[in-house]
């Protein structure tokens, strides 16, 4: 999946591999990580034998907002050799809660969904969200600070929360990283921060509030929007684009 923005050396190894059936899913319009060195798998030579299938329909919006998408889409061929093939919509009925909340990670939504809950408001998470599986990593980084032992074998190997850091920093994993930082913060109130979210998870319809981050809201639509202040600045940005070369 997501293979508009493989790295070369993946690419390359799941080519390599024999006797498998592959499948590259992807969209060229949507490659946003060159500044990384990811190379679009869609569009490389080495995937030039394969059939190209087009997903044209989505349960995921209305027509309304598929012919704004086809309509922004198509002015791409206008400057380039981009073939448009139109969408469809299929979402018949929308269900537009009056306040939604976005974030850009899953680290800002859990913190966000807490507050919301120590607030004693009911929430909903669009898209979803493994809280059973954020539990038990932050269970087990209480224990590590703790001086126990981790249920989880694999965070085992280190032997407290400042290798932990220091292992997610230098492998980028900030997702981790800030995770092992709210145990720090919360010490043993940490393991109460997803039960606590999970009483307050309620049906959309019946929600006060909507939490999600910018990949599952795609195509979605909420009367009031807040936006979390974990995005990225535009003048933070400004030297990744010149090491780049976009400016």
């Amino acid at each position: 999946d997501e293979s508009q923005d493989l790295s070369f050396p993946t690419l390359q190894f799941v080519c390599n591999q024999e006797n498998c059936i592959k499948c590259y899913v992807g969209d060229s319009s949507q490659s946003i990580y060159s500044f990384r060195f990811a190379t679009d798998a869609l569009s490389n030579p080495m995937l030039d034998d394969y059939r190209n299938l087009y997903l044209t329909q989505s349960f995921r919006y209305t027509q309304r907002i598929a012919d704004i998408a086809n309509e922004v889409l198509s002015w791409k061929s206008k400057y380039s050799d981009y073939q448009h093939i139109p969408i469809v919509g299929l979402q018949q009925a929308i269900i537009i809660p009056n306040r939604a909340y976005i974030t850009r990670t899953n680290f800002s939504l859990l913190n966000q969904a807490y507050n919301v809950a120590q607030q004693g408001r009911d929430l909903f998470i669009e898209g979803g969200l493994n809280l059973d599986n954020f539990h038990k990593l932050i269970c087990d980084f209480n224990r590590i600070r703790l001086g126990q032992t981790p249920t989880l074998p694999y965070l085992a190997k280190n032997k407290n929360l400042a290798e932990f850091k220091n292992m997610y920093a230098i492998s980028e994993d900030f997702e981790m990283l800030n995770l092992v930082r709210l145990v720090e913060t919360f010490k043993n109130e940490s393991i109460n921060i997803i039960p606590s979210i999970q009483r307050r998870s309620v049906k959309k319809e019946n929600s006060d509030i909507v939490l999600t981050n910018t990949h599952k809201s795609k195509g979605l639509e909420y009367n009031s929007v807040t936006l979390a202040d974990d995005f990225i600045k535009f003048e933070d940005m400004t030297p990744l684009m010149q090491q780049a070369g976009f400016a």
